[in-house]
């Protein structure tokens, strides 16, 4: 079975070395890391951030800076098309 590593390398094959990066970056240290480094690259005010799920809160995503929360999948399809402009 594939680890998550190699599951994210193949989801964004052909993408931007930065990209690639931020998504590793993710499966190695955590959704906060992710959101700095967002913000301190190129895709700041490009991309949003999202994350849920649960062991994450509204609290914790406010704390970190990212920009949307979502508790579940379906909740998550919502809120990111709030976010895109498309509710």
């Amino acid at each position: 079975m594939a680890d998550l590593k190699e599951i994210a390398d193949n989801l964004i094959k052909g993408k931007a070395s930065e990209v690639k990066e931020l998504v590793k970056k993710a499966l190695d240290e955590g959704m906060e890391d992710v959101v700095k480094a967002v913000k301190e690259t190129s895709l700041d005010g490009k991309v949003k951030v999202m994350i849920g799920g649960a062991p994450v809160t509204q609290s914790y995503a406010d704390e970190i800076g990212a920009d949307g929360y979502a508790p579940d999948a379906a909740s998550a399809v919502d809120k990111a098309k709030k976010l895109l402009g498309q509710s």
